[in-house]
């Protein structure tokens, strides 16, 4: 169906959310199905392998789950969640790649830091990021390639920084993502054509977060590309007692 203007694109969009919605119920059945044959398999898999790929399970149900919630209608409830078990678990989801392309990635976040809101999302801003910093360091061929996430925090709020050595962004990058405005996702932005849906990250850290990112180069003498995610005191807890739930 084409959205010829804006009498059609209700109607088009409800029959794209529909369709959407069944095919996401399809795939969560899918992934129960590979669960469930993972889980009968354990036995016969090294400890790591099946610790991996049920991670990768698990985030993917998670997702679908959310676009489901999100399309009924059904906005996911906001909750307070570990900033330092979060990542960690996004680390996880990476740790392959990093293994196959022996990427050093490090995560300096205490443990004490904890932060309000939806955590789907905000797993989904960090694999963005993550992503195109490993697609950008497994296209070079260099030693000692590594991405460094550190949290800083001060009076306003709490920063989430991330550092990679790889080739960093082009020359043109702050002229073609300065608008929040574009509803296009400004991808193949990083030098080695790699791109990361930067709209997507800049609009959902200001719309779920009340936040805001900066993307830059490394300074001179330095190779590699910096963004800093910035999240409002409102939104982050220190010393909260919590507890992870095992799965």
């Amino acid at each position: 169906m084409v959205i010829y203007n804006a009498d059609h694109r209700l109607p088009a969009l409800l029959t794209y959310g529909f369709f959407a919605f069944s095919i996401f119920h399809n795939i969560a059945n899918q992934v129960m199905q590979l669960q469930c044959n993972l889980d009968k398999t354990a036995n016969y898999l090294p400890n790591t392998t099946y610790t991996q790929i049920n991670a990768q399970l698990q985030h993917i149900a998670e997702v679908i789950g959310h676009s489901q919630r999100i399309i009924a209608d059904r906005q996911p409830a906001q909750e307070i969640f570990s900033l330092h078990h979060t990542l960690r678990q996004i680390l996880e989801l990476c740790q392959p790649s990093c293994q196959q392309n022996q990427i050093n990635c490090q995560l300096d976040c205490s443990d004490r830091w904890f932060l309000i809101g939806d955590k789907i999302i905000f797993k989904q801003i960090v694999l963005n990021l993550l992503y195109n910093s490993l697609q950008a360091l497994e296209s070079i061929d260099q030693d000692d390639k590594q991405i460094i996430i550190i949290t800083k925090k001060n009076n306003n709020g709490l920063s989430l920084v991330f550092n990679d050595n790889g080739p960093g962004f082009p020359a043109n990058f702050n002229r073609r993502t300065d608008s929040l405005e574009s509803t296009s996702l400004l991808d193949n932005v990083r030098s080695d054509g790699h791109g990361i849906g930067l709209t997507y990250v800049k609009q959902q850290m200001k719309l779920c977060f009340s936040g805001s990112c900066q993307f830059s180069n490394l300074k001179k003498g330095a190779k590699g590309a910096m963004v800093i995610l910035f999240f409002p005191k409102s939104l982050v807890l220190s010393n909260y007692s919590w507890v992870p739930i095992k799965s």
